[in-house]
């Protein structure tokens, strides 16, 4: 029955199978410590797998943990047999490699390492990929590796400037990767000189700004000459530096002579005639005639509204009796004050009717429009009244309400000075039709009084 068996524990019939170990220090290629035989249908031994026996290294390779790791299957210790360590993304050996072999020698051990040469430290050795410094005219300063925590630094080629005026920029490396690159670094050419302007039509302005050099989003003025403007009223417009230069002046900006045409401020006395406060709104457009306008057959007119107002304060018509505005003409910059004033015949008083020393009020033009009107400054008809509570040589100058006890009826003026037995007492208060009386130790004395006017602002 075929080739005898070598020395069995098991039967030795037809798929019988035999176990046959190695000798120490000795195992297959595929580093099993043992094979399978097999009686065959023939009767013969076969074995599973090929007993060829070689040398091994008696421990298995360093261990490797995150990041480090190695391509190690567990089992293969042959010698000659090399593992390779690497580190995860982002990570290089402290060697500054990216990788490092480690094989079972000769001498049945693995390749002898220093202390900390199979770890991992962020790093990485080539700069990102976008962007390119192609793509932003700037080159790179730094020499790889890479470090976590370090800076690679783009800077710009030649004399090229970044819109920001500066020629460089960084960006930092840590584990998770580079950092992203200021989206508006790019290199662009520069000037060191300004614009040079032409025009076919209106007076040439002048050109000025920053020293040199000038770099893309830089900025230079164009200026009308002295008394000369836009059809759309400006004295000056803005020349940007591009990536292809500067730009060209607009060409409907053009200074021409011209002169303003507006009217002063009216009264917001009965006597302006205004018969609505809407009256008021026309002079709220300041009007320019220009000189030889482009593109037009006559006089150009324009109608401007910038940084303030050309609308003085729009009362209601109720409060334009009495009352009338001092101050600028328009245009109104922010921050503009009229003075709003009682007319000649009419006097100020609070909301409540009290009388008030206060001669006028102001109205202050601000980002959200004028000022309301100080609701304790009203203008009604009449003259200023004494103020009846001096005491002069014992007689108490007191005010009565009925009529039948005033014994002399005094129409008072404007701004009237009270004079009573030689002396002198300022008016404060206001009223027409003004009746005052003495009393005197309970006994009614008349004595004649008189007013006298007086300028009064």
């Amino acid at each position: 029955m075929g080739k005898e068996a070598p020395e069995r524990t098991q039967s030795n019939s037809i798929h019988g199978s035999e176990n046959e170990t190695a000798e120490i220090l000795k195992t297959y290629p595929e580093t099993l410590p043992e094979t399978i035989v097999e009686c065959s249908a023939a009767s013969v031994w076969v074995p599973k797998g090929p007993l060829t026996c070689a040398p091994m290294c008696l421990d298995d390779p360093p261990n490797a943990s995150l990041p480090l790791k190695y391509n190690w299957d567990g089992i293969n210790r042959e010698v000659g047999f090399a593992v390779e360590y690497s580190c995860e993304p982002n990570y290089l050996l402290s060697t500054l490699n990216l990788s490092r072999n480690i094989s079972c020698e000769e001498s049945r051990n693995w390749t002898a390492t220093e202390p900390g040469e199979l770890s991992c430290i962020p790093g990485v050795l080539d700069p990102p990929s976008s962007p390119s410094p192609a793509s932003i005219a700037a080159s790179i300063l730094e020499s790889p590796p890479y470090l976590g925590g370090g800076n690679l630094t783009y800077v710009c080629d030649g004399d090229k400037l970044s819109p920001n005026g500066t020629n460089s920029t960084q960006i930092t490396f840590n584990v998770s990767g580079w950092s992203s690159i200021d989206p508006e670094f790019v290199c662009y050419n520069v000037s060191y000189t300004l614009p040079v302007i032409n025009v076919t039509e209106g007076l040439l302005g002048t050109v000025a700004g920053p020293a040199p050099p000038y770099f893309v989003s830089s900025t230079v003025n164009y200026t009308c000459p002295e008394g000369t403007m836009s059809t759309d009223g400006e004295t000056v417009t803005l020349i940007p530096f591009t990536p292809d230069g500067w730009t060209s002046l607009d060409p409907s900006f053009v200074c021409l002579e011209g002169e303003y045409i507006f009217s002063a401020m009216p009264s917001l006395s009965n006597d302006a005639g205004l018969e609505s406060s809407t009256d008021l709104r026309w002079l709220a457009t300041r009007l320019t005639r220009f000189v030889g306008a482009p593109e037009e057959p006559g006089p150009a007119f324009y109608q401007q509204q910038k940084k303030g107002t050309f609308i003085p304060p729009v009362l209601p018509a109720a409060d334009f009796v009495g009352g009338y505005l001092i101050g600028a003409v328009p245009p109104f910059p922010m921050g503009s004050e009229l003075e709003y004033t009682c007319s000649e015949g009419y006097h100020s008083v609070k909301g409540d009717g009290t009388p008030t020393a206060d001669s006028s009020t102001f109205l202050t033009y601000q980002e959200d429009g004028w000022t309301e009107l100080d609701p304790d400054f009203n203008c009604v008809i009449g003259a200023r009244r004494p103020k009846l509570d001096y005491s002069v040589a014992g007689v108490q100058l007191q005010e009565t309400e009925n009529e039948k006890d005033l014994g002399v009826n005094i129409l008072a003026d404007l701004s009237p000075e009270i004079h009573i037995n030689g002396i002198v007492r300022a008016a404060y208060a206001f009223l027409s039709n003004v009746r005052v009386a003495f009393r005197h130790m309970d006994k009614e004395m008349f004595r004649n009084i008189y007013v006298t006017y007086n300028d009064f602002k």
